[in-house]
């Protein structure tokens, strides 16, 4: 079995903007669609490995480099937003058991998940996938240093 049988009636459709952008609103900072973007329609189904890895190597990079900002953009440029804040979209179900969100800081950018005007606090979207790459450190037995016990138990 290849994994593209494994996937092949998966559908989920999403919207993902052609560019993003962080704003400052209240003194936080958000991940939202810029100004000028238009939207995409996307399927994340359709290579779920690389999405995995994307979220790995942003993860990784969030864990490792304290400096969300790349990551996070990068990410959402080429996956859209986590729909944090919204119960049950494709994306949480990767960084959620639950498929939930509740408790996520919902932005005050909150419009539908899939509006231009939709945006996520980029402290949360860089935790989720920081949380996700320690996950993924747990799991594998990796011996984590000292100095970052706390940080993967606090993720």
């Amino acid at each position: 079995m290849t994994d593209s049988d494994w996937f092949r009636s998966l559908n989920t459709p999403w919207v993902r903007w052609s560019d993003y952008e962080i704003v400052e609103v209240n003194g936080l900072r958000y991940l939202r669609p810029a100004k000028t973007a238009g939207a995409i329609s996307y399927n994340c189904a359709e290579r779920p490995e690389e999405l995995a890895v994307d979220a790995l190597n942003a993860g990784r990079s969030v864990w490792n480099e304290d400096s969300p900002k790349r990551a996070c953009l990068d990410f959402a440029r080429r996956h859209g937003l986590l729909g944090l804040g919204t119960p049950a979209t494709p994306a949480q179900k990767l960084f959620y058991s639950d498929g939930r969100a509740e408790n996520s800081g919902a932005s005050p950018l909150y419009h539908d998940v899939f509006s231009h005007d939709y945006g996520e606090p980029l402290d949360h979207f860089a935790a989720k996938l920081a949380a996700g790459y320690a996950h993924f450190l747990a799991t594998r037995g990796n011996a984590v240093p000292a100095g970052k016990q706390e940080k993967l138990r606090a993720a």
